[in-house]
């Protein structure tokens, strides 16, 4: 068996695009737009969008690239995680 590099390990798969529904605790609106705006620059995320918000929390859909362990992986690299996965 070969070892997989590094480098191999976080080259997206363009061609395994899925979709996620993820909460995210809003606490206050400085707070929700601190975590959009670190979503916008992960790069395996095509696009995330606002499905609603209110006082607690906002519900977002994101469109990604790559397997749910390439997110993961991504998302820690900008301080974010996914909880009850």
């Amino acid at each position: 068996m070969e070892a997989v590099r590094p480098k191999q390990a976080n080259m997206l798969d363009l061609a395994h695009a899925a979709t996620l529904v993820v909460r995210v605790p809003t606490g206050d609106l400085q707070h929700f737009t601190d975590i959009r705006d670190r979503l916008v620059g992960v790069p395996a995320i095509e696009k995330s969008q606002l499905l609603s918000i209110n006082r607690t929390e906002a519900r977002m859909e994101i469109h990604y690239f790559g397997d749910p362990n390439q997110l993961r992986t991504a998302l820690a690299q900008r301080d974010l995680s996914l909880d009850g996965q």
